[in-house]
């Protein structure tokens, strides 16, 4: 600061020839130049500072830059290696859906030898199937038939018959046969019994089983008629008799009419129990309730008949 008083006086050239006035003006002009100087002067150190600091901050950050640099030859040398490992991988993927692929091809391949070899075996079995069936239906009796069928059995074989003309013709007649026996397990209608005799007239066969099924389709409406009368002879004797809280004589004795009246239904008809297995549960039903209670009704059995 001094130094600069004194290069500013040199520069006034100072006397001790001035006035003392004028040395006061002079310094104080120079005095507010001098503080501006300093002020300046002040600024310029203040960005000397300042620089001094972003020099600073500018090392901080080249050294943090290089720090990076190094991680990131780090990462970049990680980066080739694992590079190198994809790529290994990748080749040993491909290696094996290249194998994959070869297995699926060998797999294919043998899945529609297989297939073929299946269905050839199932072709043969079916024909040998078929042989076995038409030579049941060629080499047995129409009996034989009978006993080891069923309308069940007879859809089955004849699906499988096909076109076979003859085969499917003894399946017609065993058909024919079923239905009309089942004719037999049901009430008796006129119109269904009377088709059912005309079909069955037509079956050619030799067969006995067949002509019994005649005669008892031939037989049904007039054994359904007397089953008729002997029910409506034992409703009569139920209104004559009432035999509750009598003796055992007098029930055994009411007892043994209803029998008499089911004995002679069925001795004079001749009538099996199995030729008509609707027929024959009314009559089953009659004892099962007249045995243990003459008194018993039986009229709601009229309404079967």
């Amino acid at each position: 600061m001094k130094k600069i008083i004194v290069l500013f006086l040199m520069l006034c050239g100072f006397s001790s020839a001035y006035s003392q006035e004028c040395i006061g003006v002079t310094i104080a002009k120079q005095a507010l130049k001098i503080d501006s100087l300093i002020k300046e002067h002040k600024k310029i150190m203040g960005k000397n500072d300042s620089l001094q600091n972003i020099d600073s901050i500018n090392n901080q950050h080249v050294n943090s830059l290089r720090k990076d640099s190094i991680e990131l030859k780090k990462v970049q040398s990680k980066y080739k290696a694992d590079s190198t490992s994809i790529v290994v991988k990748n080749d040993s993927i491909n290696l094996l859906k290249t194998q994959i692929k070869q297995k699926d091809k060998a797999l294919n391949t043998c899945q529609e030898t297989s297939t073929k070899s299946a269905a050839t075996e199932k072709e043969n079995g079916k024909k040998e199937v078929l042989n076995q069936l038409i030579n049941t239906y060629q080499n047995k009796d129409f009996d034989e038939l009978i006993n080891s069928s069923s309308i069940t059995s007879l859809k089955r074989d004849k699906q499988l018959i096909g076109h076979n003309t003859d085969i499917k013709q003894i399946i017609a007649d065993l058909e024919t046969y079923f239905n009309a026996l089942n004719l037999l397990t049901i009430k008796f209608n006129t119109l269904e019994v009377n088709d059912a005799i005309t079909k069955v007239n037509l079956i050619k066969k030799t067969s006995k089983l067949v002509a019994t099924l005649k005669d008892n389709l031939g037989n049904f409406k007039t054994v359904n008629e007397n089953l008729n009368i002997t029910i409506q002879n034992i409703v009569s004797i139920d209104k004559k008799e009432f035999v509750k809280s009598m003796g055992d004589q007098v029930v055994k004795l009411k007892l043994n009419k209803i029998l008499g009246e089911l004995s002679r239904f069925i001795f004079y008809y001749n009538f099996n129990f199995v030729d008509y297995p609707y027929l024959s549960d009314i009559v089953l039903e009659i004892i099962k309730r007249k045995r243990p209670n003459p008194d018993a009704d039986i009229s709601d059995l009229l309404n079967k008949i």
